[in-house]
């Protein structure tokens, strides 16, 4: 079925939209457990020193995904209003949380 191009779909219901939008955040945050773990097994594979440095790196993205983890949480149990607001404070947070990884791989 062809929809006119002057005719709008109607927009997405914020349960719906909102159902997508942690289903998303919760395939990111499995993906950086994932990279959190690639780090971990890198570390144990390198000289004492560097080991080192690489845990450390990997504790910080633990951290900083173990937030996000919890920040998704308190977006399914949300109101709307809440929702949203919660939405733009983790839009916030996983630019840096990707920021912090990108820097992470680049060192690893």
């Amino acid at each position: 079925m062809r929809v006119k191009e002057d005719s709008p779909l109607p927009p997405p219901s914020s349960f719906s939209r909102r159902k997508a939008d942690t289903e998303r955040l919760e395939a990111q945050l499995a993906e950086w457990t994932a990279t959190i773990a690639q780090a971990r097994a890198r570390a144990k594979r390198c000289r004492p020193d560097t080991g080192l440095e690489f845990d450390r790196i990997a504790d910080e993205l633990q951290l900083l995904r173990n937030e996000a983890g919890a920040q998704v949480m308190r977006l399914k149990g949300s109101t709307a209003l809440d929702g949203e607001s919660l939405l733009a404070e983790l839009d916030n947070r996983w630019k840096l949380i990707r920021t912090r990884l990108r820097r992470a791989e680049a060192e690893i």
